[in-house]
């Protein structure tokens, strides 16, 4: 029984979560239990899901046996076959436990230099982190025995209320493997997760009706030779605040500039994306992408007025929640309850469209399911957004809404498609309760 939420005359109230105006960081975000439930994702996975797409990388797992045969199998889904797979574990036994484990380590980092890697992410979850062992050390002593280079990421999750730092972190740690380069005119950066998949998306297609082409697509479908020219792009493209830091750090230590273009969906948030890139790249697009505006706006006017009024639930998607909650207050649609899995300093300036559009709704914390069910079970939501839905009661008439097609999207398609997407699932609803009715 999710103890933080109170019944009163039949309805449930979230007493102890935090409304939108009291989250300025992401520690003010709550869980909607005591205990967390069943606790956001181990960070484990999204290291690896970073690291996996680059050639000549190998990570070493360190961590007890529960955490090293997780993230196997988590690595083995994303390769094609256990002969290419590039993720080795080091289980450490109840004997390093107490004594340490950085004997075995070093040991191991020697074996694995044989495989003729390039890379080696030395990667330390929770138990070996929780001893004070120096994982840093060994790495820098490691570094100077071998041929590949040892570099370590923190995948501790008891230090943080996500798994998104080791996440960030993992993205940071590639400009490492970069080198200065001459800047190669006309091209670009993808930076950010499932940037690969962007490749036929709005943005990238104008880019290259006007000569500008792809270097890299970071960190997917990369060699460690194509991660060492990387700065040769005149301009990043930050598709993910995650790989923020990572930009910040090549445009340090390379001069490389950035802009940062998350999945927006505020057509004016868009249109401004879009010049700033412009300008990096000194081509001239303003017709073209005023015109786009135009054509946005006036469509998105069009659908404001059959959603108005509406309210709904932001549940987990691969957008940030609040620019996704900020466009559909914009559009008079009333937020009642948004998942977040961490909140990034920038996510302020959406947090404050929110509020100054007249709402405040709660927040919780993303994968805690009884908190979610609780809310959808005591709410007349009219949308729910978001890719698993928790169990609601059976007189909800809620409509759920994937939008699937999220994270391939990037541009003023963005907004369209997923005013579409609410549009049709209404159509479809009504539809077929008119046969119902017949």
């Amino acid at each position: 029984m999710n103890r933080r939420l109170i019944e009163q005359k039949g309805t449930k109230y979230i007493t102890d979560m935090s409304l939108l105006s009291m989250v300025n960081k992401d520690r003010d975000i709550k869980q909607g239990t005591y205990a967390i439930y069943p606790g956001p994702r181990c960070p484990l996975a999204l290291v690896t899901n970073v690291l996996s797409g680059i050639s000549g990388v190998l990570t070493l797992i360190v961590g007890t046996a529960e955490c090293t045969y997780y993230n196997k199998s988590i690595s083995l889904t994303l390769k094609d076959g256990c002969e290419e797979n590039t993720t080795w574990s080091y289980c450490i036994d109840p004997k390093e436990v107490i004594f340490g484990c950085r004997d075995g380590i070093i040991e191991a980092l020697i074996e694995l230099d044989k495989t003729g890697m390039q890379v080696i992410y030395l990667v330390s979850a929770c138990v070996p982190e929780m001893i004070g062992e120096d994982f840093e050390g060994i790495a820098r002593v490691v570094d100077s025995m071998i041929k590949a280079r040892v570099i370590h990421i923190s995948a501790s999750h008891f230090k943080c209320y996500s798994s998104v730092p080791s996440k960030e972190a993992s993205f940071t740690s590639l400009h490492a493997i970069m080198e200065k380069q001459t800047i190669k005119k006309n091209t670009i950066n993808l930076i950010g997760e499932a940037s690969n998949l962007l490749i036929k998306s709005e943005l990238i297609t104008i880019l290259q009706k006007h000569g500008i082409s792809v270097n890299c697509t970071i960190p997917y479908n990369l060699t460690i030779e194509d991660l060492r020219k990387a700065p040769s792009a005149a301009l990043s493209i930050v598709t993910d605040m995650v790989a923020l830091p990572l930009a910040k750090r090549m445009y340090t230590n390379f001069g490389t500039p950035y802009v940062l273009f998350p999945h927006l969906l505020d057509p004016k948030e868009i249109r401004q994306a879009y010049k700033e890139i412009a300008n990096h790249l000194n081509i001239s697009i303003e017709e073209e992408i005023e015109s786009l505006y135009e054509k946005t706006q006036e469509q998105v006017e069009r659908y404001a007025i059959k959603v108005k009024g509406k309210s709904f639930v932001s549940g987990y998607l691969p957008l940030d929640p609040f620019a996704f909650s900020a466009f559909l207050s914009s559009l008079e649609m009333k937020p009642a309850y948004i998942e977040v899995e961490y909140y990034f300093d920038e996510a302020k300036l959406w947090s404050n469209k929110i509020l100054a559009s007249g709402y405040n709704p709660y927040v919780g914390r993303t994968f805690n399911l009884n908190t979610m069910s609780e809310v959808l079970r005591s709410t007349s939501t009219d949308y729910f957004f978001g890719y698993s839905i928790a169990e609601q009661s059976e007189d909800n008439t809620m409509q759920s809404i994937k939008y699937e097609t999220a994270t391939s999207e990037l541009g003023f398609e963005q907004p369209l498609s997923l005013l579409e997407n609410l549009l049709f699932r209404d159509h479809l609803n009504n539809t077929t309760a008119d046969r119902g009715m017949k």
